[in-house]
């Protein structure tokens, strides 16, 4: 049996034209069996890629769950920010500084304008320096809405998409304010003190009280011994003259 020339066309997913010519039909049934078992070869990878690409966006998905459960969970403030310096995203520590409820509050808002006045041209320079691939760190100060004055940390770098090219800058920034007032009431109290040394109506030394060595000494102790601070520093108790130190003669043996 022989089939007309003529032209038969299979949809696939792939659109195929075959013109068959007057041949035996046993051949022409071949052939039709070979493109349906190609045609279902093709179906099949289709429906392998599918699957595939079903899993790999469920692991996307997953993997963003996961990141958005850390940054959430963060006790420091993590904070996404435009290339043109606008809010892509803040987690929920970094609100909490700023005293904002939600992100929709803020977003795309200008991020330096969180910062006080007198901090926000570093702030904008450390930023426009990410956006060039550099990394840096700031301390400064913000107001929050409601009118709370915080000391901040923060470390900016680049963030680069697959490509290489920087999208945007991630800043991680810490709330310092408590370690600052620390600090500060140290060097307060360091200050009162050098003050009560220095002026104290008698001669005032302080030592090293493992080797006995000089650390310091107050104006008074330099005059009345004839020492100058830094020679004093070069001493131990044991090398200055005991009736100088404490007034009276010391017998041998009874040495400071």
């Amino acid at each position: 049996v022989l089939f007309p020339e003529c032209e038969l066309t299979v949809l696939t997913n792939i659109l195929t034209s075959v013109t068959l010519a007057a041949i035996p039909a046993a051949r022409a049934v071949g052939r039709l069996r070979k493109l349906s078992l190609n045609h279902a070869l093709a179906l099949s990878r289709l429906d392998t890629e599918h699957r595939l690409l079903k899993q790999s966006q469920e692991q996307l998905q997953l993997e963003r769950a996961h990141l958005r459960t850390i940054l959430d969970s963060e006790p420091e403030c993590i904070k996404l920010v435009s290339r043109e310096g606008n809010l892509i995203d803040m987690n929920p520590a970094g609100l909490a500084m700023v005293e904002f409820d939600s992100l929709d509050e803020i977003r795309g808002c200008r991020v330096s304008g969180l910062v006080d006045p007198e901090f926000r041209d570093q702030f904008e320079a450390l930023h426009a320096r990410a956006c060039t691939g550099d990394s840096g760190t700031l301390q400064y100060t913000i107001t929050g809405r409601h009118g709370t004055r915080r000391c901040l940390d923060t470390r900016v770098a680049p963030l680069r998409d697959s490509r290489g090219i920087i999208t945007a800058a991630v800043a991680v920034t810490r709330d310092v304010t408590a370690q600052v007032r620390a600090e500060s009431a140290l060097r307060e109290s360091e200050l009162r003190f050098r003050e009560l040394f220095q002026h104290a109506p008698f001669a005032t030394i302080l030592l090293d009280p493992t080797t006995f060595r000089i650390l310091d000494a107050n104006r008074l102790a330099q005059s009345l011994l004839g020492y100058s601070l830094s020679e004093f520093q070069q001493l131990t108790i044991r090398d200055l003259d005991p009736a100088a130190v404490f007034g009276v003669p010391v017998e041998k043996g009874q040495g400071a």
